[in-house]
């Protein structure tokens, strides 16, 4: 009976880890000509089928604007990586702070516990408002009438 409980135990602790996923990102951040420093930055495992999603690591910039940060979750799905800056970049006298809000490729996602790729981001110019991405045709389309 002990054998079989352990043995029931391993299998719970390897089905959860093989559905384990781990991911890391580095970056910096400026604001306008000066580092950001003291910016939030979390790192979030966005959910398209529930309202919350899940923080998996979250710090502050230091006096250089870099950040460091990794984390993971068990998900039955490909985790969805996400960066949030919360900031007052380029924002006057408003009330709250910018939330800026970055999807991440998939190819730096590891399997398990510890992140064994991380993603670096490079430097972001938090002065800049990012919209919503768009897709443009107009080349393809060009290259389609040429056939």
């Amino acid at each position: 009976m002990i054998l079989f409980k352990v043995l029931y135990f391993l299998l719970l602790i390897i089905s959860v880890s093989s559905l384990y996923q781990s991911y890391g990102v580095r970056g910096r951040l400026l604001c306008g000509e000066n580092s950001a420093s003291s910016i939030k930055v979390k790192l979030i495992e966005m959910d398209r089928y529930s309202h919350e999603n899940d923080l998996l690591d979250e710090g502050i910039t230091d006096e250089f604007g870099n950040f460091s940060l990794s984390g993971g979750t068990a998900e039955l799905t490909r985790i969805e990586p996400m960066l949030e800056t919360i900031h007052d970049c380029n924002d006057g006298n408003r009330i709250g702070q910018r939330k800026s809000r970055f999807l991440l490729p998939h190819f730096y996602i590891t399997n398990g516990l510890k992140s064994m790729k991380t993603f670096d981001i490079g430097i972001i110019n938090l002065e800049a408002v990012f919209l919503p991405d768009e897709r443009d045709y107009s080349e393809h389309n060009a290259q389609k009438s040429l056939i």
